[in-house]
């Protein structure tokens, strides 16, 4: 009896992490690239390719290069995410950082054409963070490079105080 109850909570546990039970959804493909960084976060990696794929087709749907280089940046960061601890079959991990790179220069290439420089910035600092070689410093500095403290703001990891802080401690972490 408690063997059968074991795998009955191990299967609900099983679908609940993977089918985005409990993932909010929204039309607003913005809102779906947020819920696809949260439930990365959380390990969720289903749910979370499912929003981004969902928020790229509405964003081509709209013509929105912009929207559609911001699906990629999450892509990138989906296929760059190694989720230790979890078993990757099971939560349907993509690490793979040749399409991580491959995303991340989509997204720079289009943010590039539509003249958005912290889009720029953004991609330059997820590729460095995906290339894991000497070349990912070059990427560091033209994120600070494009990086433009008047253009739009985007949301960065808490413990920094803003943009350049970030992309600095990171340079200083793996350019040794």
């Amino acid at each position: 009896m408690k063997f059968k109850n074991i795998i009955i909570i191990s299967l609900v546990s099983i679908l609940i992490s993977c089918a985005g039970i409990g993932v909010n959804n929204s039309s607003d493909p913005d809102k779906k690239l947020n819920l696809a960084h949260g439930a990365m976060s959380q390990g969720r990696f289903v749910p979370a390719k499912r929003l981004i794929s969902e928020a790229i087709e509405i964003f081509k749907s709209q013509n929105n290069q912009k929207g559609i280089a911001h699906g990629y940046i999450a892509y990138g960061v989906l296929h760059k995410w190694d989720p230790k601890g979890f078993n990757k079959k099971i939560v349907g991990a993509s690490f793979d950082l040749e399409k991580s790179k491959s995303y991340f220069k989509k997204a720079i290439a289009i943010f590039e054409a539509e003249g958005d420089s912290n889009g720029q910035a953004k991609g330059h600092f997820g590729l460095a963070n995906a290339l894991r070689t000497r070349e990912a410093c070059t990427h560091y500095d033209l994120a600070i490079k494009k990086f433009d403290p008047n253009g739009p703001k985007f949301p960065i990891n808490r413990r920094f105080k803003d943009f350049p802080s970030m992309v600095k401690a990171f340079k200083n972490e793996f350019c040794k």
